[in-house]
């Protein structure tokens, strides 16, 4: 586990030390280089594009686009006083199909205990959680990043996307405070899909 104060992403220089940062209360203080390469904005193919360059919650972006309301797993988990880290899995309502794979950081430091206290209990997405408390917030992507197929990283969350996929590091600022640190990689599916067997 790290041992250090962990950079901030403000901190980083690149996309790869970002990741290698988000990624360290999982792997240690190993380093780690995952397979993915930096793109521009603008090389984004749809519908990566529509899904990742904006600055919106991607709850809300993944609801647009599979007309149902998303729900969260969280497949592990790491507290470190103040620093809450997380690695989520997003599927639409109804469906085992998983459209999204993250790795959160949180600072509490920036939450109300309110606020703290729904996002431990790994029900409800995120971004939903904000909106409902009306926390001021403003999301900021910094990178956009390419990944291949079946990917290690969304494999080590089990996820297994057998094409290319993309996705985006950035920051959500809080009430003006940089209190949330994000790695959302969307699998690009179309919106149909089938339903789950109830």
């Amino acid at each position: 586990m790290p041992t250090t104060r962990p950079k901030t992403l403000e901190e980083c220089a690149t996309p790869h030390e970002a990741l290698a940062e988000l990624m360290a209360p999982f792997t240690g203080p190993a380093p780690v280089t995952p397979q993915c390469t930096e793109v521009a904005a603008a090389d984004l193919p749809e519908p990566f594009h529509w899904l990742l360059v904006h600055r919106n919650h991607m709850t809300k972006v993944l609801e647009a686009q599979y007309g149902r309301p998303v729900e969260l797993d969280v497949v592990k988990q790491h507290l470190d006083d103040d620093l809450y880290t997380r690695k989520i899995i997003l599927r639409p309502q109804a469906t085992d199909v998983i459209v999204e794979v993250g790795i959160v950081r949180l600072n509490f430091r920036f939450m109300s205990p309110e606020v703290r206290d729904e996002i431990l209990k790994r029900e409800t997405p995120l971004g939903a959680i904000l909106i409902r408390h009306k926390v001021l917030r403003k999301v900021q992507p910094r990178w956009y990043l390419k990944f291949p197929a079946n990917a290690p990283l969304l494999a080590a969350a089990g996820a297994t996307f057998p094409h290319t996929t993309y996705g985006r590091i950035g920051t959500i600022y809080c009430n003006h405070e940089p209190a949330i640190e994000v790695l959302e990689i969307v699998s690009g599916l179309e919106k149909t899909f089938d339903e789950r067997v109830q």
